[in-house]
């Protein structure tokens, strides 16, 4: 609601930014809560408190607060409690003072010898003195913090074989491998460390990092632990700094580095599910038109055919055996097509799907009738056939029926048939299941009601999954509405949902924005437009005339001094396409290849992507197998991140490389041939490189006047060929 109808209040911020602003906030919350905790935790001492004050991000925060946490039974504990901080502390100022100290240290550590522990000897005293002193070095801040700089820009991850690797295995590309972790960190590399991840903690992989060049940060641990190097202690802090380095603070900070680029990959993956259901969403409708639904089967396999009508109810439903169509099948697809009206028909790709688009082409030729043909590829069909939802709304159905339902009401209006479904089914990109189900579920439940922001809803016809997702309304307020035109009919004015049990004046104001009644006699209740702008418009465009259809030039410049620009443009934009979704284009394949021997070496062919994954793209060529486009044959701007570039039902231009018609495969292109044969040639010096003229060679620079060549220069030559 801010961002369409307040967007002067917040500076024109878009929803997408307005949701970073959310996060950035409750991630500075969730801080200044951590830092609370440690001042309740460490008392709250005014020092720790300004340098707190100072720290913006978790990990300095984190550093802060090492000095002053409670601490396990470590080496370093057991020598405080054993009382050799005193000593640890006396080598420690002689180290940060000048002079050359009280003398020797194994003589010194006698008075601190502890009988019948491990302590009993000097050396046992020293070694005691060393554990304080490591975790006093690894405990300062600024230190960890040059640490931490230095492995995020300069450390490497290597991946090698694991102790349980498989034969063959799926993580074989890593088992010689290695990447910098500033790589790592792009958002087209991080899917590939919840890949690299997992085969880690499925101990097929084996993951290490290989640390930067430790000179610098050796030399600032040792400034740090001993500027003056002529103490009696020097020699035991310099060691005291190595460990501090080596030991300590490296296997700290490469944890977090792990931590860093799990949630970093996290993000990134749900922020694609994200943008896959956007994409999803945002198909173009084909709207409140009766349709054919069939899925096909394969040969044996039953074929499912549901008839809907323009609201997506069920009218009648089939099944038959695709070797076992007759006339008298062809006949009854054909009547029914008829009396429901059917306008468009629908066909699951898979198996069979080539069969059963034949299929309909024989009946709409036979019976004369006219329907766009599509065929469509949509997982989460599958997903509504056996899932509680598809189960509530056809509980004595098959899972082929219902599916068959689905697609055709996706196809309809992909928006209610997905928001039907909870996201926790939803399957739409690689590694979704490596998300956190929380952090998945806000990313999709915020692309979902942005769609719906962006679209709207119809109040007298969308369904609950999509009202209670409007902005401004809840499941219970959503639920009031259904009954509401259940009981007493259809809307006729926005103004009525005034009137619902439970919805307040807020929920009222904001709601009203983005619900919209088609058909209606009140065409300002037909767009998305807030309460005060349908009010100021109203009233502006009666005191002008207008009624309905365009708005006259005339009118629209009185009408921009009254409303404003910004008003007057959304306004118009709603008259000319209500659905900012466009127009339907069916996925067609009538002059595309009829079998796998039509197929032929740079045959261009017009597919739709069916698939994204980490090694290529499968593509409907309009048979019963899909083809493969592998990485290395897309082009260099999508091969960087597939899941970016592509999405399922888009459509894209191929050719084909070669069949393999025994295994049924299809290998594909999307570098033109023709281009890629010019470039080779361009490469080579141009042109058909067979019979070519050999270029000439480069004539040697020529030699000024009373240059001196170099000795021996004049008897070089070039040395003979050694022999075949």
């Amino acid at each position: 609601f801010v961002a369409r109808y307040k967007a002067d209040a917040v500076g024109g911020l878009t929803l997408d930014e307005l949701h970073s602003l959310l996060d950035a906030k409750q991630e500075w919350e969730e801080l200044e809560r951590r830092k609370e905790q440690i001042l309740k935790d460490a008392g709250d001492h005014a020092q720790l408190r300004d340098q707190l004050g100072h720290a913006w991000d978790l990990d300095r925060v984190e550093d802060l607060f090492i000095p002053h946490r409670t601490k396990k039974q470590t080496l370093g504990v057991q020598a405080r409690e054993a009382g050799l901080e005193p000593f640890a502390n006396e080598i420690w100022d002689e180290a940060h003072a000048e002079g050359e100290g009280k003398g020797p240290l194994p003589e010194r550590a006698t008075a601190w010898v502890k009988p019948d522990t491990r302590y009993a000897d000097p050396d046992g005293v020293l070694k005691g003195v060393m554990d304080i002193l490591v975790e006093r070095v690894a405990e300062n801040p600024d230190l960890r913090a040059q640490v931490r700089s230095a492995v995020f820009r300069r450390s490497k991850l290597r991946c090698t074989k694991g102790t349980k690797a498989k034969n063959p295995s799926k993580y074989s590309k890593y088992f010689d491998y290695q990447e910098p972790i500033g790589s790592l960190k792009k958002s087209s590399s991080l899917p590939r460390y919840l890949t690299i991840r997992k085969g880690w903690m499925e101990d097929e992989l084996a993951v290490s990092f290989e640390r930067p060049d430790e000179g610098p940060l050796l030399e600032a641990f040792e400034a740090f632990a001993c500027p003056n190097r002529s103490a009696p202690g020097a020699d035991l802090l310099l060691q005291a700094a190595r460990l501090a380095l080596k030991g300590n603070v490296y296997t700290a900070v490469e944890n977090e580095t792990h931590r860093h680029l799990r949630e970093s990959s996290e993000e990134c993956v749900a922020s694609l599910a994200a943008a896959a259901l956007t994409r999803k969403l945002r198909r173009a409708p084909l709207g409140a038109k009766p349709v054919l639904s069939i899925v096909p089967g394969a040969k044996g396999q039953s074929s499912y055919c549901a008839f809907l009508d323009g609201t997506g109810k069920v009218v009648f439903s089939t099944s038959f055996k695709p070797e076992e169509v007759t006339d008298q099948i062809k006949g009854d697809l054909a009547q029914t097509m008829n009396n429901v009206g059917v306008e468009a028909v629908v066909v699951a790709h898979g198996t069979g799907g080539k069969a059963a688009r034949d299929l309909v082409a024989s009946v709409l030729a036979t019976s004369g009738r006219a329907a766009a043909v599509t065929s469509v590829h949509e997982p989460l069909a599958g997903i509504y056939s056996t899932c509680p939802a598809g189960k509530e709304d056809f509980p004595d159905a098959e899972p082929g029926h219902r599916k068959a339902v689905f697609l055709g009401r996706f196809v309809q209006d992909p928006l209610p048939a997905v928001a039907r479904l909870d996201t926790k089914f939803y399957s739409l990109v690689e590694q979704q299941h490596e998300v956190p189900s929380g952090l998945l579920r806000r990313k999709l439940h915020r692309a979902i009601e942005s769609v719906i922001a962006d679209v709207g809803a119809d109040l007298n016809l969308a369904p609950l999954g999509v009202l209670q997702k409007v902005p401004g309304l809840n499941a219970d307020q959503a639920r009031a509405l259904i009954a509401r035109r259940e009981n007493q009919g259809p809307f006729t004015a926005l103004t009525e949902i005034r009137d619902i049990p439970g919805l307040t004046e807020r929920a009222v104001e904001t709601a009203s924005g983005f619900l919209r009644i088609s058909p209606t006699a009140d065409p300002l209740s037909s767009m998305l437009l807030g309460n005060s702008e349908r009010e100021a418009l109203g009233e502006a465009l009666r005191g002008l005339g207008w009624v309905s259809g365009p708005v006259p030039e005339s009118i629209r410049e009185t009408l921009q001094q009254k409303i404003g620009s910004l008003c007057l443009d959304r306004m118009l934009r709603e008259l000319s396409q209500p659905d900012p979704r466009g127009a339907f284009v069916p996925q067609s394949f009538e002059s595309g290849p009829q079998s796998l021997s039509d197929l032929q070496p740079a045959t261009p062919i017009r597919g739709y992507v069916t698939n994204i994954t980490s090694f290529g793209v499968f593509v409907d060529v309009g048979l019963d197998q899909d083809g493969l486009v592998h990485l290395s044959e897309l082009p260099p701007e999508a091969a960087r991140s597939p899941q970016e570039y592509f999405h399922a039902g888009g459509p894209v231009q191929v050719w084909v490389v070669g069949v393999n018609a025994e295994k049924e495969q299809i290998s594909l292109t999307m570098k033109d041939p023709a281009h890629r044969s010019a470039e080779r040639a361009r490469r080579r010096g141009g042109g058909d490189r067979k019979g070519a003229p050999r270029r000439p060679r480069r004539p040697p620079p020529a030699a000024e006047a009373g240059a001196v060549p170099p000795p021996g220069g004049e008897e070089r030559r070039r040395p003979p060929r050694p022999p075949r």
